[in-house]
């Protein structure tokens, strides 16, 4: 059996996109020497003779290695000494120094000196500033160097800033010099072989000594070598593969295993698979031979493995032909099936009959595929596929227009640069995408134009083609297929070339989309991948449902995230104004009702048994037998339940798990603050939104509300009661709030025995708040001093900051003086701290003495805010102090 393909058959073992990256052996495809840039070179030489003076002051300190000051001064004479330019080099440029020169410069800086003395030179100068460290000192405000010394000294080494640019050019220029020169060059480097990182850089720049790489391998790894250690791997060939071994933290980068591979041939696929990385993986799906194959199959759960192994399928589509079909997995299975489905000429190639059969049952388990009659003409016959004519029409210059101009159908207009062809497994590994009717599915190459059309679609617009697709397709399948797109994308690492899978949830994305984003948004800022989470906030909008806008407000009220929450916010809000509502309003519309009865409940059916679900103070499920006994949690389907209801029910109560717990503490936190802002409800709204819908009113009879001077609760079965258990009936021109405990005075300790005789718990303190308020002394004087002389910890005012205190701009010490809370009708209270918050590392200030507080008190303050901002100094000045 052959392995390859016929357009396999020629295939180079790396593409011409790796072999760009290669650190290039001599030997190899002939090379374009780099042009030294004369000008660089010579600006770079001026600005060595420019820091003489540096040099000249850390070759006269008494901690400078006498020997390096020696050849540096040596240099400066005019000698060529390879190490005297490595010391002035280390010496006279702070940048390199400080590991911060850039790339060309630290190229031309080789240049200079190849110019001026020759490649050997330059390489030998590469293997000196390896061993050298300069160490620094500050005075009067300016850095200088202070002394230099070898490898030794525990500071940073000049070179390993810049060792990647400056050794690539380095290396590219000796494996395109002429023989003479190539010679002179290995024979410099030979006298630079003293020490196990020079033996190792020698190694790297002059890979054609495969006994220099021997001797390299067979010495002792050091921690030392992280800024070296991708050198060794690129000096490789394939007899040195037993001679060393891969540490798991080797530079897997691209660059490097490319040039492995190209040394080494594909008897490194062991040692690529034991360096992990999503390189490595790219790399074994190149590689021929069952070995690498088989490493990719073992890898295929990690980030990027399936890729690389339906990379690897379709690289050496025999190979995985045969080597799935000896697995005997029922996943192998599948991928067979799949596989064989996307290449219909391998279903000729003999396979056990164990195999066969295992395709077969994976293709009678499929929905027949639609005629090309029964598609939607775009996906049918697209434009992208239509043969381009060979030449344009020729014009006729100097003519006129005549009539209107012919219109241009929408699909007919590309992106300048299509996106690459669709991989032909792909289409095979997603889910079927159905018609409506759900008796015909899309074909395969139908399925590749329409992910073809997602990756033209952009965030802000989407391909014309796509709406007539989505009328055609079943909405369920669809979802379904989106959501597989999605799930690929993360596990190959989300690359940035296919973020299109993300926002094509947004038009094919349902309620179980939103479920896995949602998570995600808080999972990527945390990540600090805040352009990623941004645009699965506009996808949750897109998509609009109940729940996606549920979870978009919760995002735009707890994330800690600001850009985040602003974003959240806009988007929002954008939606309210469309449908001329407040955000509060708004807000008050998006709690999904997740199909709870009338009653707030549900009633799980399993067929032989039935358990109802209610809800706790904080919207936590609990779960009861049909005749009330309390469950620990929902059962799993037993054998003598209705298997298929059972399931169902198994799978709702799951669903919905997830679904309240992502929005109650949303609805908690924006009651809680209702309470505090004073938000009233309207008879309507508060009846609608509040008191009957399924889930709020869990959270609603557990408060005391107010309309009026009348204070009233809402009983289990719905009904208003007030004060002293009497029914209330409430006014249809009503305004409701929420009762904050400073407003019922001598009401509080009535409702707190009636809420404790009918065992009601509160969802967030109400009841049992404390209630401050201003002295007369204090609204005297504007001064609350009994809140002033202690000292409390950063973290203490820095957590009034999280509860609507506003901190101060930073003076000219950069200290933040006070923090403040603004009162309603242009009222505030300061609290003046001493020495003040650190504005850029606030959480490491010292201890802050309360030093004043002051409050600037409108004429009728409202109490409610007042008795807040009193709690929060409360809290603050009982919390203790720093040890």
């Amino acid at each position: 059996m052959e392995d390859r393909l016929p357009d396999d058959e020629n295939a180079p073992l790396l593409p011409a996109s790796w072999r760009r990256r290669l650190h290039p052996r001599r030997g190899g495809a002939p090379l374009p020497r780099p042009k030294i840039k004369p000008a660089a070179a010579a600006a770079m030489a001026a600005r060595i003779e420019d820091g003489r003076p540096l040099c000249e002051l850390a070759f006269a300190a008494a901690e400078s290695d006498p020997a390096l000051a020696d050849a540096g001064r040596r240099f400066l004479d005019g000698e060529a000494d390879p190490l005297g330019a490595a010391v002035v080099g280390a010496t006279a440029l702070p940048e390199l120094s400080h590991g911060v020169l850039g790339e060309k410069d630290a190229c031309a800086l080789f240049d200079a000196w190849t110019a001026g003395h020759g490649l050997g030179f330059a390489a030998r100068v590469f293997a000196e500033m390896s061993e050298l460290a300069v160490r620094w000192a500050a005075g009067h405000g300016v850095r200088r160097p202070a002394w230099i010394t070898g490898r030794n000294d525990p500071w940073p080494w000049p070179m390993a800033g810049i060792a990647h640019a400056a050794g690539r050019r380095l290396r590219i220029m000796l494996a395109a010099a002429g023989e003479e020169e190539y010679a002179a060059a290995e024979e410099a480097l030979a006298g630079a072989r003293r020490t196990d990182r020079q033996r190792l850089v020698a190694s790297y720049l002059v890979p054609t000594r495969r006994d220099w790489a021997a001797e390299v391998c067979s010495e002792a790894p050091s921690s030392r070598e992280f800024e070296y250690g991708w050198m060794l791997p690129c000096a490789l060939s394939a007899e040195h593969l037993g001679l060393v071994r891969f540490q798991d933290d080797w530079p897997a980068r691209l660059d490097v295993i490319a040039t492995l591979v190209d040394g080494a041939g594909a008897a490194i696929a062991p040692f690529v698979a034991e360096s992990g990385g999503e390189a490595a993986l790219d790399v074994l799906a190149l590689l021929p031979g069952d070995e690498a194959f088989g490493h990719l199959l073992e890898r295929r759960e990690r980030e990027g493995g399936l890729r690389a192994l339906t990379a690897a399928m379709g690289r050496f589509p025999r190979r995985a032909l045969r080597l799935l079909a000896e697995s005997g997995s029922a996943e192998d299975a599948r991928l067979l099936a799949v596989h064989v489905r996307a290449r219909p000429a391998l279903a000729a190639e003999p396979l056990p009959a164990e195999a066969r059969r295992a395709i077969e049952e994976e293709a009678r388990a499929l929905v027949p595929e639609a005629a090309p009659d029964e598609l939607p003409r775009i996906l049918a016959d697209p434009p992208w596929a239509r043969a381009v004519p060979a030449a344009a029409p020729a014009t006729v210059p100097g003519l006129e227009p005549v009539g209107e101009p012919l219109a241009v159908d929408p699909v007919d207009v590309l992106p300048a640069k299509m996106p690459a062809p669709v991989d032909p497994l792909t289409p095979h590994l997603l889910p079927q995408v159905l018609l409506r009717g759900r008796d015909r599915a899309l074909p395969a190459a139908a399925v590749g134009h329409l992910l073809t059309m997602m990756a033209m679609s952009s965030p802000g617009e989407r391909y014309a083609g796509v709406d007539p697709v989505v009328e055609s397709c079943d909405p369920e399948s669809l979802a379904r297929f989106g959501l597989a797109v999605f799930e690929r994308w993360l596990a190959d690492g989300t690359p940035a070339a296919a973020a299109w899978s993300l926002t094509q949830l947004g038009w094919t994305g349902d309620d179980a989309a939103v479920r896995r984003l949602s998570p995600l948004v808080g999972a990527w800022s945390r990540a600090a991948a805040h352009a990623r989470a941004a645009a699965a906030l506009d996808v949750l909008a897109s998509i609009g449902t109940e729940l996606a806008l549920a979870h978009l407000h919760g995002i735009a009220e707890r994330t800690q995230y600001r850009k985040i929450r602003e974003r959240a916010r806009e988007l929002i809000g954008r939606v309210a104004a469309g449908l001329e509502l407040t955000p509060e309003q708004l807000a008050d519309r998006l709690v999904p009702d997740f199909g709870l009865d009338a009653a707030g409940g549900l009633t799980l059916d399993y067929g032989p048994r039935r358990f109802t679900v209610g809800f706790d103070e904080f919207l936590r499920p609990r779960v009861a037998d049909e005749d009330g006994t309390p469950r620990k949690d929902l059962p799993r389907p037993g054998a003598r339940d209705d298997r298929d209801r059972a399931a169902a029910a198994y799978r709702r109560f799951a669903d919905l798990k997830k679904d309240v717990r992502a929005v109650a503490a949303a609805q908690l936190a924006r009651l809680e603050a209702a309470m505090l802002d004073g938000r009233r409800w309207t008879a309507p709204e508060f009846r609608e939104h509040l008191a009957c819908h399924p889930l709020v009113r869990h959270i609603a009879r557990r408060l005391v509300w107010t309309s009026g001077a009348t204070s009233f609760r809402i009983a289990e079965d719905g009904t208003l009661a007030d004060i002293a258990d009497d029914a209330f009936a409430l006014p249809p021109d009503a305004r409701v709030r929420i009762a904050h405990p400073v407003l019922l005075g001598d009401e509080v300790a009535e409702w707190t025995r009636t809420f404790a005789d009918y065992e009601i718990l509160q969802p967030f303190p109400q009841l049992g708040r404390p209630v401050h308020a201003l002295t007369a002394a204090e609204r005297g004087s504007g001064r609350l001093e009994r809140f002033e002389g202690v000292t409390v910890p950063p973290g203490a005012v820095l957590g009034l900051a999280r509860r609507g205190w506003d901190r101060a701009a930073a003076g000219e010490t950069g200290l933040e003086p006070y923090i403040r809370r603004t009162l309603p009708g242009s009222g505030r209270i300061t609290v003046d701290l001493d020495p003040g918050l650190l504005s850029v590392t606030p959480g490491r200030s010292p201890g802050q003495r309360i030093a004043r507080v002051r409050a600037v008190l409108p004429p009728a303050p409202d109490p409610v805010q007042v008795s807040e901002a009193l709690a929060d100094l409360a809290a603050l000045a009982e919390t203790p102090g720093p040890i």
